[in-house]
């Protein structure tokens, strides 16, 4: 799988939120589960990043699959 990298933008922001709701959800049952499910990245702070020019996308065929902020 190859990935663009691109700015985010705030039509992004449903998709990257159930990234990284997956992302935990592997980590349910490992002693870092609460320190991760207790930082979880909020809309605001997506919204924020992605105005702001801070919030990077990785897309592979045209689908979002990772993010940076």
């Amino acid at each position: 799988m190859q990935a663009e990298i691109r700015p985010g933008r705030a039509s992004d922001i449903p998709v990257l939120q159930e990234i990284e709701r997956r992302a935990l959800a592997l980590l349910e049952g490992h002693r870092a589960h609460a320190v991760f499910r207790s930082h979880e990245t909020g809309r605001g702070e997506l919204l924020n990043g992605a105005a702001a020019g801070r919030l990077w996308v990785a897309e592979a065929q045209a689908v979002p699959v990772g993010y940076a902020l």
